[in-house]
């Protein structure tokens, strides 16, 4: 049988269930596929996944990516690993790692790179640690503030996604609907979010969810990269020796700067959570949410 002689309603049929990778793979087979995958019923953050490839694969920088040494991941066992630690992962940052394809790298964030804290920024990559490439992944521990006229504390899991000198990301794990799947990202001396400073850049900024983040690093890289913006002063990444990770790793980008999800009951994690503990950098610690903000 002939592609051109499939019904059209047979062929959206079997796009709606198709996986992103096969989705990519069918809009290559010809002009009319291509044409159909937007119409099919795929699931949204499938779509949004499917328009975030193109928008990058489409740009003709494109062939400015770094080639990665890219590393063999369990894709299911490393969520699997996660939940071990907690009972839901985030169903956009979950899809991302179970389809997004392993050679597309958007700011130095994958779970196939190796664990290396990079010294220069190129078109694909950013000074810093992509802590995704951790594996097994680690939960880690937040203090959070509901805001400043409701006081009080509590922790929530969230997993470390990127840490520079400046910029941490968090993705949070939490189960309730306000902050599940969110991921919350800020600058040294920031500790709050403002819902004016959210859609301009990732100053104190909680994105809506694991997809709106890349796409927004994506849309950021874009506009501002060009061919000669190469750092020149480069340095090969620094390897991590995952056996030399410590916890509450104020300083060094190769630490983990918060308690593991899994040990917050124990002493030195509870010294630590406490409200009037002097830490170096609280910003990495406490999550302050306005109330509204990130709607």
């Amino acid at each position: 049988m002939q592609v051109s002689t499939i019904a059209t309603e047979l062929v959206l049929h079997f796009f709606s269930f198709m996986n992103l990778k096969t989705l990519i793979a069918a809009q290559g087979v010809c002009q009319e596929w291509r044409r159909l995958v937007p119409l099919a019923d795929i699931h949204p953050d499938r779509r949004r996944l499917l328009h975030l490839f193109h928008n990058v694969v489409s740009d003709e920088r494109f062939l400015l990516y770094e080639k990665l040494q890219i590393s063999f991941v369990d894709r299911q066992a490393y969520i699997d690993q996660l939940l071990q630690q907690y009972p839901k992962v985030p169903d956009t940052f979950k899809l991302w790692i179970l389809e997004w394809p392993s050679r597309i790298v958007i700011q130095g964030l994958s779970p196939f790179d190796s664990l290396q804290e990079a010294k220069y920024d190129s078109f694909n990559r950013r000074n810093g640690v992509n802590w995704i490439a951790l594996n097994p992944p680690q939960i880690l521990t937040l203090v959070y503030s509901p805001g400043a006229d409701k006081g009080g504390f509590e922790v929530i899991p969230a997993l470390l996604a990127f840490r520079s000198q400046s910029l941490t990301a968090w993705i949070i794990f939490d189960d309730r609907p306000e902050l599940s799947g969110r991921v919350y990202t800020s600058y040294d001396y920031v500790d709050f979010v403002d819902t004016e400073l959210a859609d301009t850049t990732e100053l104190g900024a909680l994105h809506p969810d694991w997809i709106a983040y890349i796409s927004f690093l994506w849309k950021k890289q874009a506009e501002s990269w060009h061919p000669n913006g190469v750092d020149r002063g480069y340095r090969p990444p620094k390897p991590i020796n995952t056996s030399r990770i410590t916890y509450f790793g104020f300083r060094r980008l190769r630490d983990l700067p918060t308690p593991r999800w899994t040990r917050r009951h124990e002493p030195r994690s509870q010294e630590y959570m406490r409200p009037d503990w002097q830490r170096p950098f609280d910003l990495i610690r406490v999550l302050q949410i306005i109330p509204g903000s990130g709607d």
